[in-house]
């Protein structure tokens, strides 16, 4: 059964067997149960998380990470970096290729790796004649949501998280997996920006999105339905008690305390604007899961008391969805980083032998056990990162300042 518009699911019911869904149908204001034999989760990504619910809630991720799974490849949050300031509207980067420009206020030429917080424009005033019919569309599109017309202005930019790859770890028959890959969840699947197949890295083609789209969606749907032949209805018992949990969460979003969707919205993505890709170093985790934590903490609160068509209520079951993997994203990157110790972490702490040459308490110098030649060193900084550029300012500036004392020692070997 396919849920759109009127009803927006709440839950998914069972524990590694799943048989049902409940919902909130809008024209009523009241909780339903729907037994199942399989549930195939296919909705938008995540993205809305680091801007706001409207742009991409992730709700097949939620409710796979409300039902006690886990999420996959959520360390990995493709940007777009052609994305009109102040607007969810991304431009493709063909324009690029037919005399587009992505250029600084100053007018100086940059690459569109470099557009961020700085104040970037892109300029489709030199648009080849040929391509402009080709981009008419986002010509009308830059149009109406901007009022700006790129043949005369040049438009703001700047970078987004404008999809994501992250979601339920599923096999090649769209089935939800768990324990690695080596079990599944018999009847829930998932596709799309709700599946995770391992497809995509820390980087993204539009078409493979695409492809995995059409062939991760018809894969899952084909095994759901042919699931669904054999099985057998069950779980009826889990149905009226989901019910009656499912209205208590509703309830209390219009009685409890807490702040507004907007407010609870904008501070989830200020919070999570530190753990977009290039952005993941562990203090900056730990700031965002603690201020995650603290907007669990405050609630959210639903002005709207009405239970017909109360939109404000069905934003804030998105932004608690949200909010759950939010939870996942900044446990999945900082166990990611640190669950397994590397053998260097192993040096660092004194677990394994090294012939140190300098230390301090930010960086330790030792010698290569297989030199690429004589005085062959590595100077490696203590704080945990994927790479350099995800450094801390003060183990950055210690690296620095330790490599002419590292380079003087040499001397003497």
């Amino acid at each position: 059964m396919c849920i759109r518009d009127r009803y927006f699911v709440i839950s998914v019911l069972g524990v590694l067997i799943f048989v049902g869904l409940t919902a909130y149908d809008t024209n009523t204001g009241e909780v339903i149960g729907i037994q199942a034999k399989a549930v195939l989760l296919a909705t938008t990504g995540h993205q809305g998380i680091w801007s706001s619910p409207s742009d991409g809630a992730g709700l097949g991720s939620a409710l796979v990470a409300s039902a006690s799974l886990a999420l996959t490849g959520m360390e990995n949050n493709p940007t777009h970096p052609v994305t009109v300031r102040g607007t969810d509207l991304n431009i493709t980067l063909d324009v690029l290729g037919s005399g587009g420009r992505v250029r600084k206020s100053s007018g100086e030429d940059v690459e569109p790796s470099e557009v961020g917080d700085d104040d970037c424009v892109l300029d489709l005033r030199s648009l080849e004649s040929d391509a402009k019919t080709w981009f008419s569309n986002t010509h009308t599109r830059i149009k109406d949501r901007t009022g700006l017309d790129m043949s005369r202005d040049v438009i703001p930019i700047t970078t987004s998280i404008a999809t994501t790859t992250g979601g339920a770890p599923v096999d090649e028959h769209g089935r939800e997996t768990f324990s690695k890959g080596k079990k599944w969840a018999t009847g829930l699947y998932a596709a799309g920006r709700s599946a995770n197949n391992g497809m995509h890295g820390q980087g993204m083609l539009a078409g493979n999105l695409i492809l995995d789209d059409l062939v991760g969606g018809g894969n899952a749907g084909n095994h759901a339905g042919t699931w669904a032949k054999e099985a057998s209805f069950g779980g009826s018992n889990l149905v009226e008690k989901a019910i009656t949990n499912s209205s208590k969460r509703l309830e209390s979003l219009k009685s409890g305390e807490g702040v507004s969707v907007g407010q609870a919205s904008a501070t989830l993505a200020s919070v999570m604007s530190s753990c977009m890709n290039g952005s993941s170093d562990k203090s900056s985790l730990i700031a965002a899961a603690d201020a995650i934590a603290e907007i669990k903490k405050n609630g959210i609160k639903v002005t709207d008391q009405s239970s017909v068509m109360n939109t404000e209520m069905c934003s804030a079951l998105k932004l608690q969805g949200m909010i759950t993997i939010a939870e996942q994203i900044t446990k999945y990157r900082g166990v990611s980083m640190s669950e397994e110790p590397t053998i260097f972490t192993r040096i660092i702490n004194g677990e394994l032998p090294c012939n140190k040459v300098y230390e301090d308490d930010l960086i330790i110098a030792f010698l290569d056990i297989q030199p690429l030649t004589r005085g062959h060193t590595l100077v490696i900084p203590k704080e945990p990162a994927p790479s350099i550029d995800q450094l801390s300012s003060d183990s950055a500036a210690a690296l620095g300042r330790a490599l002419p004392v590292v380079s003087l020692s040499l001397i003497h070997i």
